[in-house]
């Protein structure tokens, strides 16, 4: 796929879901941080003071964590599901090209026009020219002009 936009819609919801829960996970690790620091902080001055430390950030540490964890759970179901739709995806993409070039090579043509394709498996910047002792086209040099455009090479 080029892009996001190219996948099917179930697929394009999953991964705005996975960035959704992506960015939740990383609000919840940050409040964490700043949470860890405040007990931290409140435990170094309780056990100067010859206190017990307080347990009230400690707990909401550990729940935010546990949501965490939950996410992170959420997110493995989600990229397994995702994996799924890509390959059945991918296998669409490639049954349609098979078909594309079965009928391509059965009858030469492309929406009623005769396929002509110069120096197939060649350099693309050769144009054939005419056919050579042994029956097959020889490849001839373009040169590009100022403007970009190709020009047989009269040299």
């Amino acid at each position: 796929l080029q892009t996001v936009e190219d996948a099917p819609q179930e697929l394009r919801r999953n991964l705005q879901h996975m960035r959704a829960l992506d960015t939740e996970a990383q609000e919840l690790v940050e409040r964490i941080r700043k949470l860890a620091k405040v007990h931290v902080t409140r435990a170094k001055r309780s056990v100067a003071e010859g206190n017990e430390p307080p347990e009230d950030v400690l707990h909401k540490v550990r729940g935010l964590h546990r949501k965490v964890e939950e996410i992170a759970n959420e997110k493995v179901d989600l990229a397994t599901q995702i994996a799924e739709q890509m390959r059945r995806h991918l296998r669409r993409i490639n049954d349609e090209l098979a078909k594309f070039e079965v009928e391509v090579s059965e009858r030469g043509t492309l929406k009623g026009q005769q396929l002509t394709v110069p120096g197939v498996g060649a350099d693309p910047d050769d144009e054939l020219d005419e056919p050579s002792a042994g029956g097959r086209k020889r490849p001839q040099k373009r040169q590009r002009d100022s403007k970009g455009a190709y020009h047989r090479d009269c040299a």
